[in-house]
């Protein structure tokens, strides 16, 4: 045997035989190191050797001492940095509380939407090295405002405009109200063309008043529309101070006459506008001025979130116009006709309290009265007649007074006989 070894064993025995024979020792629950010896376990490692009560041998690393020093320094009230690696995520004091108050912060300030938006990271949807992105920033969040964010399915992607977002799970456009919104198939403001509907979905505690072509709409439980006209949506939560909200959609006839520019709804710009098939210059992104008739088919989209929509409409200013031969400074002695209606014109008149709607040309005017007169296209556009139209002498009227006539001739006639008769006799 080795002399080192030798020694190592003798101080063991020593050690167990004092510890045995101790009069102060006292049996403890957990074993307590009564000898230490180290040795060098490698190149610069020290680990430590201990007897237990038992006589038993513990080995400790160097690692594990400076631990058990580092936690000891702690407990005596010196401050020191903790380490992730010693604690972990889920013991380090006071970050769970911390954590929840973030996030409480996030959607005092923003609404639910920002813990959506704060779940992105850590994912590699914001991972500078496989994420190569040089476009706009979301002014709220910091992050990048483009579609291929939501694409790959890590979260609902938001646009961060002022009055809406978008989701591209739902494909809604959400209209903020507080911290509440009404969803829609389509942006505030939008302009869409014939024969196109949009949905809207109003969730619990959001009140909803809304108006078609500014009068009250009959059934305000609808929520699909599909008429052309312009809807005003007034939406209102009680849960905000900033809870009031206002919203126009117009589905478009046919035929208009009254846009005199397009103005996009935030957040979109035109791609493509032509007017009777020929594309124009665009001079603005957002704003088109529509200075001639003809017919228009107009591209707007959003390229931050991939969203696009197409327009189309005929712009049409002209009123038409009617020929009234019969009508001379406003006076008319006997029935007036309708000449030149032609394409989509229309005349609209009341007599008597009753409206008459008259859509071709084969119609005459022929009771007298006072008329107000309006030959209206599809487009909107009228013209204003007025004039009187006087008692006349019809045809009806001048049988009807010529049998008169007869009858009456015919009774004198008869009446004279008869007197003449009874004077001969």
């Amino acid at each position: 045997m080795r002399k080192k070894e030798a020694y190592k064993v003798l101080l063991i025995a020593m050690a167990a035989v004092l510890w045995g024979n101790n009069p102060l020792r006292v049996d403890a629950t957990e074993s307590e190191p009564s000898y230490e010896i180290l040795e060098e376990s490698g190149p610069g490692q020290m680990e430590s050797v201990n007897i237990d009560q038992n006589g038993s041998s513990i080995t400790t690393t160097q690692e594990e001492i400076e631990r058990k020093k580092e936690t000891e320094m702690v407990e005596e009230g010196e401050t020191e940095e903790l380490s992730e690696s010693i604690y972990g995520d889920h013991t380090i004091p006071g970050l769970e509380d911390y954590q929840e108050a973030n996030k409480k912060e996030l959607v005092d300030k923003y609404g639910e939407a920002a813990l959506e938006t704060d779940a992105l990271e850590g994912t590699d949807a914001w991972d500078g090295d496989e994420f190569d992105y040089t476009g706009p920033l979301d002014g709220r969040t910091g992050k990048p405002l483009t579609s291929n964010v939501t694409n790959n399915g890590t979260g609902v992607y938001i646009m961060g405009k002022d009055d809406y977002n978008f989701d591209s799970k739902t494909g809604r456009y959400e209209i903020l109200c507080g911290e509440m919104s009404v969803g829609f198939d389509v942006p505030p403001g939008s302009l869409l063309s014939y024969g196109e509907k949009f949905n809207v979905y109003v969730p619990m505690g959001i009140s909803m008043t809304i108006y078609y072509n500014g009068e009250l709409l009959e059934n305000q439980n609808t929520t699909q529309f599909s008429k052309s006209g312009i809807y005003t949506f007034q939406i209102e939560t009680p849960f905000a101070t900033d809870g009031k909200r206002t919203v126009n959609v117009t589905i478009l006839k046919k035929k208009v006459n009254n846009i005199n520019c397009i103005v996009l709804p935030k957040g979109f710009e035109f791609s493509r506008v032509k007017v009777e098939g020929v594309e124009t210059t665009l001079s603005s992104k957002n704003v088109y001025e529509c200075y001639r008739e003809g017919k228009y088919e107009v591209s707007w989209e959003c390229t931050e979130v991939g969203e696009s929509f197409y327009t189309t409409f005929e712009l049409d200013t002209t009123a038409p116009t009617l020929a009234l031969p019969e009508v001379v400074d406003g006076q008319a002695k006997k029935p007036v006709t309708l000449e030149d209606m032609s394409g989509d014109t229309y005349v609209v008149y009341e007599i008597d309290g009753e409206r008459v709607v008259i859509t071709d040309n084969t119609k005459t005017i022929d009771v007298p009265g006072k008329y107000v007169l309006l030959a209206c296209d599809e487009a909107g556009n009228y013209t204003r007649y007025e004039f009187t139209l006087h008692a006349y002498l019809n045809s009806g009227a001048v049988s009807a007074l010529l049998l008169v006539v007869t009858g009456i001739v015919t009774l004198i006639v008869y009446c004279r006989r008869l007197r003449h008769h009874m004077r001969v006799g």
